[in-house]
């Protein structure tokens, strides 16, 4: 999370993120929503396996 001049705090979410855990298979993306709740810092190969299952 950064945070700007202004002291508002935002995030930059990766498209591939976003697209595993909007994905139309359900168990694929739980999978994907489950193992990104358990990260500090984003890692898409993680999630993108998680995708896979």
């Amino acid at each position: 999370m950064v945070q700007g001049q202004v002291g508002v705090s935002w995030q930059i979410t990766p498209i591939a993120l976003t697209k595993a855990y909007t994905s139309p298979d359900r168990a694929a993306a739980k999978r994907a929503f489950d193992a990104m709740m358990t990260m500090r810092k984003i890692d898409i190969a993680v999630i993108e396996a998680a995708v896979r299952g």
